[in-house]
């Protein structure tokens, strides 16, 4: 080939005769660029200071052990990747890194706290496996004032030492609060077990308390439910169980009419998985817990003529959930919030007790805020334009939510009647005339959209949504 180059296309010869000669320089390189090129870089230098930080993110926000710094595989990348930088040692980058970073991250987050109103929080104990270590751990929720988009962050875990009393778990959190400048006025509720120690807790504290709502819906309190899983693995399983049961002697086994009734069971529990899986979501909230329960008490009660041998758990189940959620319409955490989604505020149940609240908590919202022209541009501005609603991070199930033709229903047979003066009055008469937004539509975007036209309404969306519904 080279000889074909040489002898047919001479121009393309000399080119690749270039492209192989090394590039040499001409000026040699001096002694001290030489030393320059392979000395450590000092732990003050801009770049080593930069890599220490990516190392130190690397750790905290994957989660990493602080032995990491000490294994050959990742010391060889980094040196590899920058031969001059120096990878700290494990005790420097616990000691100080991590510390200073903590620093930067809490003040900012200290700045970010002190222009919110009100918000949320929740909290838990729990004992470590391997040490005789109990923690009790402090989660702040609100939302942001401008876009209205959700917000947490983990504020504090401390070790929970002593008896597991009410008034020292209540001791605990009020120095947590106290470290980060939390006054007991700005906290909207907390989302707490149902533990008789932490509902005490919130008692001594004088704050307004919510129980799990996941752990409430569970049928063993302090995990998730298993009942549905394992009659679901059981069912596909079937078919291997009846082989196997063919060729081996088994001390029992399940006959056609049992297998049937499992069915009809797992259908039962299908709704009770479905709300747990709900409200597991990250943007899930208090106004989420009256319309679920509306839907589960209606599929509950609704008879079919495929509950042959089911009737009595069904029954069971439907008092269980009333006995367990007797409360819920009554309580302004739970009713004040569900009317201020947009999606599912004309739920008849609650409607009429939920306005008067509301109407309280507008007036106390209105007299805070500073009135100015704005609010009288803002009254003629144009509704909303439908927005997405936010994806949760469970997968979307393939087939038709069993619940989500019930959710229509109950919005289709109640409407919204009010007839209230005054600003705050007009505001919610206005809102609650307004359309009902599609469950797929996303209630924090409804917010950003209209708070200027609700001005006093949506501060007070602000306190109600922020409340999580479930801790887990």
């Amino acid at each position: 080939m080279i000889k074909h180059l040489r002898k047919h296309h001479v121009k393309e010869h000399e080119e690749f005769v270039l492209a192989m000669k090394p590039n040499v320089s001409t000026q040699q390189q001096s002694l001290a660029d030489a030393f320059q090129r392979t000395a450590k870089l000092p732990a003050n230098n801009i770049k080593a200071k930069g890599i220490t930080a990516k190392v130190v993110n690397f750790i905290v926000l994957d989660d990493q052990p602080l032995s990491v710094v000490e294994n050959a595989g990742f010391r060889s990348l980094l040196e590899h990747l920058e031969p001059r930088y120096s990878l700290p040692s494990r005790r420097y980058i616990s000691d100080t890194a991590l510390p200073e970073l903590y620093k930067r991250v809490a003040a900012q987050l200290l700045e970010q706290l002190k222009y919110v109103q009100s918000m949320s929080f929740t909290t838990d104990i729990w004992t470590s496996a391997v040490s005789p270590l109990s923690c009790i751990s402090l989660t702040v929720h609100w939302l942001k004032p401008d876009t209205y988009a959700p917000q947490r962050a983990v504020l504090q875990v401390k070790k929970c030492r002593g008896s597991h009393t009410g008034s020292a778990i209540a001791d605990i959190i009020k120095e947590m609060l106290g470290e980060w400048e939390i006054p007991l006025p700005k906290v909207h509720a907390f989302l707490r077990d149902n533990a008789s120690n932490m509902n005490k807790a919130m008692r001594e504290l004088g704050v307004s308390s919510l129980g799990c709502f996941a752990h409430t819906l569970q049928d063993v309190q302090t995990r998730w439910n298993s009942s549905f899983y394992r009659i679901k693995s059981l069912l596909q399983q079937k078919r291997a169980l009846c082989a196997y049961a063919a060729d081996h002697n088994m001390p029992a086994t399940l006959s056609v009419n049992e297998w049937t009734l499992l069915e009809k069971t797992q259908t039962v529990l299908e709704p009770f998985e479905e709300l747990t899986r709900n409200v597991s979501s990250e943007t899930s909230t208090a106004a989420d817990v009256i319309p679920a329960i509306s839907v589960l008490k209606r599929m509950l009660a609704r008879e079919d003529s495929a509950d042959s041998g089911i009737k009595t758990m069904k029954k069971t189940l439907l008092e269980a959930v009333n006995q367990c959620f007797s409360s819920i319409e009554s309580d302004p955490l739970y009713s004040v919030a569900t009317l201020l989604d947009p999606d599912i505020r004309t739920d008849g149940v609650i409607l009429t007790n939920a306005k008067a609240v509301l109407l309280q908590e507008m007036e106390k919202v209105e007299i805070t805020l500073n009135r100015t022209s704005t609010d009288e541009h803002a009254s003629t501005a144009e509704p909303a334009g439908r927005v997405p609603r936010m994806e949760t991070s469970e997968p979307t199930s393939s087939h038709h939510s069993s619940l989500a033709s019930l959710y229509d229903n109950i919005l289709e047979e109640h409407h919204a009647d009010t007839t209230e003066l005054g600003s705050a009055a007009v505001q919610m008469q206005t809102y609650l005339r307004d359309r009902t937004i599609m469950r797929s539509e996303c209630p924090f975007k409804y917010w950003e959209n209209t708070h200027a036209r609700f001005p006093i309404l949506a501060a007070t969306a602000l306190k109600f949504l922020s409340a999580p519904i479930n801790k887990c």
